[in-house]
């Protein structure tokens, strides 16, 4: 984030010496358009810079037991996970034991993988944090989350429907 801001100071206060020194501006307004017109370029320019630079992270887990849901559409017992689609985007969508109760979570099927486990079922959330190295004031850290969801063998029904017409 430093990147952006270093570039855009450093390209304006050069601007500025470069037409003090040629004497092109003399007016308060000349300056302000100067500064204006330089941030249009620069911080397009720092922002890939920042991009391209390597962030150094660690990572973090967090692990929580799913609770099992119901649902009154004609489905009846328990079930560890829900999907469907919201905004054309497939989610699942599971009851956590929080503090307070109960909370409803909806993943993006993207970023979500599922996997087979002896036990309850569980969300393991993995989660890239920056450390404290200095490279990282200067580059972007775009890193999602990654969910990990772990449910008993027998609850992801295989369904084989071949139609050959």
């Amino acid at each position: 984030m430093y990147t952006i801001i270093i570039i855009a100071l450093l390209t304006i206060f050069l601007a500025i010496r470069h037409e003090k020194l040629h004497g092109y501006y003399s007016d308060i307004i000349d300056y302000v358009f100067l500064i204006i017109s330089n941030l249009f370029w620069t911080i397009p320019i720092a922002f890939v810079i920042a991009f391209c630079l390597p962030t150094n992270t660690y990572i973090e887990k967090y692990e929580w037991e799913i609770e099992s849901l119901q649902d009154g559409n004609s489905i009846n017992g328990n079930f560890f996970l829900g999907s469907g689609y919201i905004k054309e985007k497939m989610v699942y969508s599971l009851y956590l034991k929080e503090q307070e109760g109960y909370k409803m979570y909806q993943l993006d099927s993207k970023q979500t993988h599922i996997k087979y486990s002896e036990g309850t079922p569980t969300l393991i959330i993995i989660e890239e944090k920056p450390n404290d190295d200095l490279i990282n004031y200067f580059s972007l850290n775009i890193s999602e989350n990654k969910y990990v969801i772990k449910v008993p063998k027998g609850t992801i029904l295989n369904n084989y429907t071949l139609d050959a017409k």
